[in-house]
């Protein structure tokens, strides 16, 4: 868990860098952290979908949509990778896919997506 707490920790410092130099390097510190933890535990799909928001972020969205699908595949009962895959089709501009995911979403949990 701190693993996690950590990298979200750079993640979201990488989005308010001075300087490209050092967002990318702060990025690059979270994205270790999340494919560290990944390789020790690769069940782990908080890490998986940390790094597959981060990658989105930076522009890296197939490797993103890589990454949500394996999420999805290990955990259908995870909203947010059903979401933020909606949100990469949706930046693919692959809206069939996107709608597809989000209207998943939310007839499959509709209680934890309403808030």
């Amino acid at each position: 868990y701190a693993n996690l707490a950590l990298a979200d920790i750079y993640f979201r410092s990488s989005l308010k860098g001075s300087t490209e130099k050092e967002k990318k390097e702060k990025f690059q510190k979270a994205h270790n952290i999340f494919q560290t933890t990944i390789e020790r535990d690769p069940k782990n799909i908080y890490a998986a979908n940390g790094m597959g928001v981060a990658l989105v972020l930076f522009k890296q969205v197939e490797a993103a949509k890589k990454v949500f699908k394996q999420v999805q595949d290990a955990e259908k009962d995870m909203p947010a990778a059903w979401v933020n895959l909606g949100h990469v089709y949706t930046h693919l501009k692959q809206y069939p896919n996107a709608v597809q995911s989000y209207e998943h979403a939310l007839v499959s949990f509709p209680d934890s997506l309403n808030r």
